[in-house]
């Protein structure tokens, strides 16, 4: 008997349809690219610690100074919409948000009540018996 899967390749080789052959390969993904280019820039990642570090000096910096960072075009883009939030109306919401990167979120209580009863010998044997009664 033949194989009915044999139709579904029949005839679609590279041989018979030359224009399918992908021969740059697969096409790289966008953020490589762009990791590429920054690389060669010479514009190297920011650690977590670095990361971190920065904001705990920011928050004992004058608003004077961060306008300053803030309108200077050498800083990188993030960082100034970072900057640009801490004057705006949502500063408290940021540096909430910052404190909670940096230092983790503080423990909430929880207090949840649950009604339970208590299961006797007699029913845990009840139901054992039902269990093996259904196999």
């Amino acid at each position: 008997m033949k194989d009915p899967r044999q139709n579904n390749i029949a005839g679609k080789g590279f041989d018979k349809n030359p224009q399918n052959i992908n021969r740059k390969g697969r096409p790289r993904k966008t953020y490589t690219v762009i990791n590429d280019i920054f690389k060669d820039k010479g514009i190297q990642p920011v650690s977590k610690s670095e990361y971190i570090e920065l904001f705990s000096r920011i928050m004992n910096a004058t608003e004077a100074e961060i306008n300053t960072l803030k309108s200077d075009k050498n800083t990188p883009l993030a960082l100034r919409i970072i900057l640009a939030e801490l004057s705006s109306k949502n500063k408290n919401k940021i540096i909430r948000d910052l404190r909670n990167f940096m230092f983790g979120q503080s423990q909430q209580e929880i207090i949840q009540t649950v009604k339970a009863r208590v299961i006797t010998q007699e029913e845990i044997k009840r139901y054992k018996r039902i269990l093996e009664d259904e196999n």
